[in-house]
């Protein structure tokens, strides 16, 4: 199906696993490894390496070594060829430049210096002889990779024996025919052949000690023999150039797609990489259909990117609400949740058939600053209802604006209001609130937004842009150019060209979107430098981390008796909503009674929950004492050193620079699978 090229991974990350330390101060400033080593295959292969895989003297699978109860595990070919290819096409002057403004972890030596101390080996011996040819590593979980085994297959015999001279090996028992070592940095290691076998000092979890086994012909639980890893694999097209298997569990955040199981088998193409995504779901999907690859067909031509899928808004409202940050998204789905429309609310009229699609507002574009257009494009049951309910909401919204505003200028209010007007034979509603918005936020650049809402086709359409609405409409209509008379056309045909229904797209112009992203960066630094630097995000993050360790719930001491506390207020966004009445009075906070600043006391423990998933108070309401047991979201422990956002968009735009167009799409199976496929093509000029 996919000829054979070379498989890439970031150079950079493979030679930290060799020390138990190194790992964990590259784990404390980085995304969990699986997800690195995704986004490393993804945005740092590259198809034009022409050299073959040569015949391997070892057992060309390597999960028979591999022990059964492994839960992470990544392989990865030709590194070393890979990476001359890096350099002729200019992308390893972008992984350097990430690398760079990556910095390096106060008090820690670059990786560079501590293969040195660790192997006795240079950074470019490690790559080039070490990794170069195959390497992998494995470990027990994704949360203990820095306690993983690294195997490589080396390319000349003659690298191990300076490996071992350089790292001051000291011989132990062989295992069989397979020889073991003691480094001087404490790494064991062990050989048969050509494949070698490093382990972390100590063997924390005997993961080293089993590989060795099983490397030796003993018998053993392995990988390959694992049924529910055999069943991914056996929905994977053959001979995949890189490989990546993790298992988590269903409630870690980095779950992907609900997926307590997940394999991921990389291509590489003349000028792309193709990626497999294969998993089992914690929890089925009930209820998916085909998407229509038509209307992929008529998006407008200036689509940077767009989605096509399912939502599940009345799930969606279900697992957000209630919350302890009331957002915009929030009131979006607490409106609508609540608003009737016959016999459904406003919500369970919606979807589940939808699209997104982003452009760039052409407005927007006369003030310097790339505002993006967002369209949600929506099924949606007696449509008509939903825009009279807009043009209420919005009218509402526009005039409250205006009067906070100019300070309760009636007259000001009176000239903003929802406007109508047809582009072909739709009618679209809209409101100018840029004005009042960029006065407001002292954002100039919001001036030109103007929000507008129609019905398309029978669908509800609701954008932050009525020009962007306006290039939709005459795409759908043949009456303004469509992306399918661009360059970038070839990007959908694999949908509809599919042998299997699609039940999820995704498409975006990654060079384009990065071109975008530089463009928010200019604008920043030229009007707001602060915002670049670190120290300003950290600062803005404690002060959000404080107001979402509020309990939303208005306190003051009872005058009477000072080690009680009045419930005044309740917000609504409170996850106390349900539990408290006005004019509660708390007695006890946490399984303790209150002291002499009683409201401080409340709120003091609440913020220092902890794991707890209840807050429990004992409560007076009239002449009855009560146990209240409110649920609650455990307090998250975060590491903000490393939390730098203007850094992190610079990074993501180097990277998207390097590629033309990134494509997924998910195929339409059963329920407790998950099969979809991702393209990145790769820019070549």
């Amino acid at each position: 199906m996919h000829t054979t090229k070379s498989f890439a991974s970031d150079p950079d990350r493979p030679c930290t696993l060799q020390s138990e330390c190194s790992l964990r101060a590259l784990r404390s400033r980085s995304a969990p490894f699986y997800i690195a080593a995704i986004a490393t295959v993804v945005l740092c292969a590259t198809a034009t390496a022409s050299a073959q895989s040569t015949p391997s003297e070892i057992d060309d699978d390597w999960t028979r070594i591999v022990p059964g109860d492994v839960r992470f595990y990544v392989e990865m070919n030709d590194l070393a060829d890979v990476r001359k290819q890096f350099r002729r096409m200019g992308i390893w002057s972008t992984v350097v430049e990430i690398r760079e403004q990556g910095g390096t972890m106060a008090g820690q030596p670059s990786w560079q210096l501590r293969t040195r101390e660790l192997l006795g080996l240079d950074a470019e011996e490690v790559v080039t002889e070490l990794l170069g040819q195959r390497s992998a590593i494995m470990a027990v979980t994704p949360a203990e990779w820095d306690n993983g085994v690294l195997l490589a297959e080396l390319a000349d015999p003659q690298t191990l024996e300076r490996l071992l001279k350089a790292a001051n090996a000291k011989s132990l028992a062989p295992e069989g025919a397979v020889r073991r070592y003691q480094l001087a940095s404490g790494l064991t290691l062990a050989h048969s052949g050509r494949l070698i076998a490093i382990g972390p000092a100590a063997d924390p979890d005997e993961l080293w000690s089993r590989t060795v086994l099983l490397m030796s012909g003993q018998r053993g639980p392995s990988l390959s023999a694992r049924a529910d890893f055999a069943a991914l694999r056996s929905r994977l097209s053959p001979l995949p150039q890189g490989l990546l298997y993790t298992v988590r569990q269903p409630s870690e955040p980095a779950v992907v797609a609900d997926c307590s199981r997940l394999l991921v088998g990389v291509w590489l193409e003349l000028d792309e990489i193709v990626c497999e995504i294969r998993g089992h779901r914690a929890e089925r999907s009930e209820g998916a259909t085909a998407i229509d690859s038509a209307a992929l067909e008529r998006m407008p031509a200036t689509t940077l990117a767009a989605w096509v899928g399912q939502i599940d808004f009345p799930a969606l409202r279900r697992r957000a609400l209630p919350t302890e940050d009331f957002s915009l998204a929030y009131l979006f789905l607490a409106t609508f949740g609540q608003i009737q429309i016959g016999e459904r609310s406003m919500l369970e009229s919606l979807g589940p058939n939808g699209r997104i699609i982003v452009a760039r507002d052409p407005p927007g574009l006369a003030t310097g600053f790339d505002l993006p257009a967002i369209t949600t494009i929506l099924d949606a049951r007696e449509a008509d209802g939903f825009i009279e309910t807009l043009d209420t909401l919005m009218d509402i919204m526009a005039k409250s604006l205006a009067l906070m505003t100019t300070g309760g200028d009636e007259s000001e209010m009176k000239r903003v209001g929802v406007k109508t007007h047809r582009c072909e034979d739709v009618e679209l509603h809209s409101v100018a609130m840029g004005p009042a918005l960029a006065r407001r936020l002292g954002i100039s650049f919001l001036r030109k937004m103007e929000p507008c809402w129609a019905v398309l086709d029978g669908q509800l359409v609701i954008s932050s842009s009525k020009a962007h609405v306006e290039e939709i409409v005459r795409a759908l209509r043949g009456k303004g150019p469509r992306l399918t008379q661009t360059a970038a056309a070839r990007r959908l045909a694999p949908v509809a060209e599919s042998p299997e229904p699609v039940a999820e797209f995704v498409f975006l112009r990654s060079h384009a979107l990065s071109a975008m992203l530089s463009n928010w960066l200019s604008y920043v630094e030229e009007n707001h430098p602060q915002a670049l630097r670190a120290e300003w995000w950290r600062s803005w993050a404690m002060q959000r981390m404080a107001e979402r360790l509020r309990l939303g719930v208005a306190l003051e001491t009872d005058k009477q008796r000072s080690n009680r506390a009045v419930v005044v207020e309740i917000s609504e966004a409170s996850p106390a909503w349900k539990y408290l009445m006005q004019g509660d009075i708390v007695l006890a906070a946490a399984g303790r009674p209150l002291g002499e600043k009683a409201a401080q006391d409340v709120a003091e423990r609440y913020r220092n929950r902890g794991d707890a998933e209840h807050f429990e108070l004992q409560v007076l309401r009239g002449d009855e004492t009560l146990t209240v047991r409110i649920p609650v979201q455990p307090v998250a422990q975060l590491d903000l050193d490393a939390f730098d956002p203007a850094r992190a968009i610079r990074q993501l735009a180097a990277l998207a620079r390097c590629t033309e167009t990134v494509t997924f799409y998910r195929y339409l199976t059963r329920p407790e699978r998950f099969d979809a496929r991702l393209i990145i093509r790769w820019r070549t000029e």
